[in-house]
């Protein structure tokens, strides 16, 4: 992390100084007493009123200023791969965005009815851009009687604006949309088959419990025990002696496993990553600054 830009108003001789494009090492040359200290006195001083909420502040600090007027101090930081690697986050993005389209494409049926929050997941997730730059602004009012210091961080780049409230909203009633939509396909397959059981001549004791543990709700389901019942399904229908109808019903049982529940985690999955990429990046960046700032070392 870096500064890349600073300004400094009505501090001690300061009245006020702007100073950009900052180089890794920067070196100000001047006259002895001209104020060069006061640029390092200022920036020492806007970190540490980030870091400390109770401070002391000896009245040096506000020789040869206005006194009607507050000290200001505005810092620009790039944050470096320390804060988080942003090329890497935004790939991640961008992957997650193309699995969303695939889904979408391999099961139109489940998202006809949800075009319109796809679209705005997907908007939102692009609009989120990781946190490169911020900057620090502090605000000092001071006189013999009182202190009133006012930090903020703000972002120079919307991710602190985003609206997460709003875009997880978003991700849950999509996910609840593609479980019901799954569940539906399931419910109508099952009448389906319940008639095709009577008609193949099928014991419905030994095939139906099989299909009715599609109904665990999402999230709690056991797969493995749903393979085990598909499996000793598919062993009780191949005992069908006719061949036709052997045949037949293991159609059916392969149309089943690709109406499985896990499919709709697997619509889903794109989603969730993308939702999970976004929530923490988001929380990364609005944790206190202080832990990366506390790398600064000023001398003065």
């Amino acid at each position: 992390m870096k500064i890349e830009a600073f300004t400094i108003k009505n501090y001690r001789s300061i009245k006020e100084l702007k100073i950009e494009n900052l180089n890794p090492v920067n070196v100000f040359f001047g006259k002895n007493n001209v104020g060069k200290s006061n640029i390092l006195r200022g920036l020492h001083l806007a970190f540490f009123c980030l870091k400390s909420d109770e401070m002391f502040l000896p009245d040096t600090m506000f020789y040869n200023r206005n006194i009607d007027k507050p000290i200001e101090i505005t810092v620009e930081l790039f944050l470096g791969e320390e804060f988080y690697d942003t090329e890497k986050v935004s790939n991640a993005l961008r992957e997650g965005i193309g699995k969303i389209y695939s889904a979408i494409a391999y099961k139109e049926s489940i998202f006809r009815d949800t075009e319109k929050e796809v679209k705005q997941f997907i908007e939102e997730s692009e609009s989120f851009k990781p946190l490169k730059r911020i900057g620090l602004k502090m605000h000092l009012d001071y006189n013999e009687e009182t202190t009133d210091i006012g930090v903020s961080v703000e972002d120079f780049e919307s991710d602190y604006r985003f609206d997460y409230g709003k875009y997880r909203f978003v991700y849950e009633k999509l996910k609840r949309s593609i479980m019901e939509k799954v569940n539906d396909e399931l419910d109508r397959f099952i009448d389906y088959f319940s008639s095709e059981v009577s008609r193949l001549g099928l014991d419905r004791e030994e095939v139906l419990p099989a299909f009715r543990l599609y109904r665990v709700p999402f999230g709690s389901r056991d797969g493995l025990q749903i393979g085990e019942y598909v499996e000793r399904l598919k062993k009780y229908l191949k005992n069908i002696k006719e061949p036709d109808k052997r045949r037949e019903a293991l159609s059916l049982v392969e149309q089943y496993e690709d109406l499985l529940p896990e499919s709709g985690g697997l619509l889903i999955e794109p989603f969730s990553t993308t939702f999970s990429i976004v929530k923490h990046q988001l929380f990364q960046s609005q944790k206190p600054l202080t832990k990366f700032i506390s790398g600064f070392n000023l001398r003065i």
